[in-house]
């Protein structure tokens, strides 16, 4: 570049090749001006579209690992509400002594009374895990709310039986009592045996349902 600024002052070019040249110098020099200050701003705007890409990517994380944790406490509710359906969590007594009673027919209507108040709290319970269910259903996949909303319908049929059967126990018993034949030999609903295949009914039928829960929230919690 010196020797060709020398060249034309020392008059080694026309008048008119040193006004080409000229042109294509200042052409070039205003191109690599303006590719440099395209280049700039093409930087920026890359630093700022990362910039943007970045916040964007954090607050999605944390979108995500809020759903995530929404989604564990769903889960862990929904199962909560439905174990909670279980007879022996509504005080379904199957321990009763009535050998050593004082009063053995106050103390055999007792356990009635009891069981009775068992039923009643287990429905409120079916219930309650239905709304539980209904109202975090969107955490969870179509099957396993079929799944948990199917077995809820057959525990509450199941329930529905059994306290068919403990209210015709109930008035065998007083029709006993009320002819003076109520006795420890004479009564006819063991109470232990009763519970027993009551809760052994819930165990066949909320086992899939848990076993479903208790695998998606597993799943959940792992790394």
């Amino acid at each position: 570049m010196e020797n060709i600024w020398i060249t034309i002052i020392s008059g080694g070019f026309s008048g008119a090749a040193v006004v080409v040249f000229l042109g294509k110098l200042l052409v070039n020099n205003a191109f690599k001006k303006s590719l440099s200050q395209y280049q700039h701003e093409l930087d920026l705007r890359k630093q700022s579209l990362q910039t943007e890409l970045s916040i964007n990517a954090e607050q999605l994380k944390l979108k995500f690992s809020q759903y995530e944790e929404s989604k564990k406490i769903a889960l862990e509710n929904i199962y909560a509400s439905f174990i909670k359906t279980s007879i022996p969590r509504a005080n379904l007594i199957n321990h009763n002594n009535f050998q050593d009673a004082e009063n053995f027919c106050a103390e055999y209507f007792r356990a009635y009374k009891e069981a009775f108040d068992a039923f009643d709290l287990s429905f409120k319970k079916i219930s309650l895990a239905y709304e539980c269910l209904e109202d975090n259903a969107i955490y969870i996949n179509g099957e396993t709310e079929s799944l948990v909303s199917s077995c809820l319908s057959k525990v509450l049929i199941s329930y529905q039986k059994s306290h068919h059967q403990l209210q015709q126990y109930h008035n065998e018993t007083r029709c006993l009592f009320d002819n003076g034949y109520l006795s420890l030999e004479t009564a006819p609903l063991d109470f232990r045996v009763f519970s027993d295949e009551v809760q052994a009914n819930w165990n066949e039928l909320a086992s899939e349902s848990k076993k479903a829960l208790k695998n998606t929230i597993r799943e959940l919690l792992t790394p």
